[in-house]
């Protein structure tokens, strides 16, 4: 993926989400890469979307975690419950903001 690019991954829900803290974990293939991800709640009646939290990259180089350098690792104060319908999508959207070349990643997105 080129820089300026983005990629989603949509998850249908069954039902609205409870209240508590959100995890996040981003994990470029090559390092250095700025990343931008936004968790976001989009309505099947197509409504406006809601973006949950947005995180960027926050892993440098040496980091204690071993994480790769560009990743992002972050956890959210406690969040309020977001009313969803069935069928509504959880949406994670990342994108590539710079690079020394271009990259993919991998993550996991922990609710509560």
């Amino acid at each position: 993926m080129g820089v300026g690019n983005s990629q989603e991954t949509r998850y249908e829900l069954k039902g609205g989400l409870p209240a508590g803290m959100w995890s996040l974990r981003i994990t470029p293939v090559s390092r250095g890469p700025t990343l931008h991800a936004d968790v976001i709640l989009r309505p099947a009646s197509g409504g406006p979307e809601q973006i949950i939290f947005s995180a960027d990259t926050n892993v440098g180089p040496g980091h204690p975690s071993g994480l790769i350098e560009g990743s992002i690792e972050t956890s959210t104060p406690p969040l309020p419950a977001f009313p969803a319908a069935c069928g509504d999508l959880l949406i994670v959207r990342v994108k590539l903001v710079a690079a020394p070349r271009p990259t993919h990643w991998h993550y996991r997105v922990i609710t509560p």
